[in-house]
């Protein structure tokens, strides 16, 4: 996932259907299942890393930041490039907890948010 340029809110969303292996229409995972747990994976990053919370050394309350329910297309802010890999990480291992209580999917979402957590801490 590194290294795709210019980073839309189109883009997270694929990156996390590509990860739950839903990336072919007819969805099985509807957008806004996904673009809530980005919203969400993206409010622990601002807690995780306080540096996320600025951009271009402007504090950006949480609320103007980035909206992953906005159109597609829309680019998201350049400080999260080093760390989308991470959010994609948190989002997907949410949605797979919430979509299915299997154990083998909470061991997998477990890894996932492990995983996640440790992008967003280097």
């Amino acid at each position: 996932m590194r290294n795709e340029g210019i980073m839309t809110i189109g883009k997270y969303i694929a990156n996390t259907r590509i990860k739950l292996s839903d990336a072919v229409a007819p969805y099985r995972i509807p957008d806004q299942k996904i673009t809530d747990s980005l919203q969400e994976a993206l409010r622990r990053a601002r807690q995780m890393r306080p540096s996320l919370c600025y951009s271009g050394g402007v504090l950006l309350p949480e609320e103007s930041d980035v909206n992953f329910a906005a159109d597609v297309s829309t680019t998201v802010r350049s400080e999260l490039d080093a760390y989308s890999e991470g959010l994609v990480f948190l989002a997907a291992a949410r949605v797979l907890a919430d979509d299915n209580a299997d154990t083998l999917n909470l061991a997998l979402s477990d890894k996932w948010q492990a995983r996640g957590i440790e992008i967003l801490a280097t």
